[in-house]
């Protein structure tokens, strides 16, 4: 079980990592204008929709764990991956969008002034 959550970290902190980088104003902005432009769908698990990314980034993700020796391999590790996947989707999933709302909201109340209530 703590191999599980292990791995899960491990995925989604890469995966939200790469979709932090690849923002607006961030070093690999432009890996992901050239993504969008394409518009073709196997880019999407690869550089992004971050809930589609942990399908391919969560091999990275047992690979780093692994070779930090944070994790030792062994064969149940293999039976894990469908759960890591699905945990990593949700967790980024659900990190990466109470971020936007969490932006959202933040511009929407600093668009007020307050001369607007005096």
């Amino acid at each position: 079980m703590i191999n599980l959550i292990i791995l899960i970290v491990f995925t989604s902190l890469l995966v939200l990592g790469w979709t932090i980088a690849s923002q607006e104003n961030m070093l690999l902005h432009s890996i992901r204008v050239w993504g969008e432009s394409k518009n073709k769908k196997w880019l999407e698990p690869l550089i992004l929709c971050h809930w589609c990314q942990p399908s391919v980034w969560s091999l990275f993700g047992y690979f780093f764990a692994i070779s930090s020796g944070t994790v030792h391999f062994y064969y149940k590790l293999l039976w894990l991956y469908p759960l890591v996947v699905c945990g990593s989707s949700v967790v980024c999933g659900m990190v990466w969008t109470a971020y936007l709302v969490m932006n959202r909201e933040k511009e929407f109340y600093e668009s007020f002034t307050e001369e607007e209530y005096e």
